[in-house]
């Protein structure tokens, strides 16, 4: 299972520089392994906000990233897929 802190360094990093306190705080729940539910419930949000908050994260850091790479797509972070996303 992925965690955060088994996170490449360079995509940390950039998520803490590009993602907003809120969205930080869902990915890295959902990178230690919750899904939308858990993550709405802990936070105090509804669970399709708690996805807008992982997928605006994960596209803030893949747009940092692609530049990086000279215009080349390259997708580092993973999109959330409600069939492997685990559940609460």
């Amino acid at each position: 299972m992925m965690s955060w802190t088994n996170l490449d360094p360079a995509i940390r990093e950039t998520a803490e520089q590009v993602c907003t306190e809120k969205e930080l705080t869902a990915l890295r729940l959902w990178e230690n392994g919750c899904g939308y539910r858990r993550i709405g419930l802990i936070l105090g949000i509804s669970m399709s906000t708690a996805r807008g908050r992982i997928h605006r994260a994960i596209d803030r850091i893949n747009n940092v990233l692609t530049k990086e790479e000279n215009g080349h797509d390259r997708y580092p972070v993973r999109e959330p897929n409600s069939s492997t996303t685990p559940s609460p």
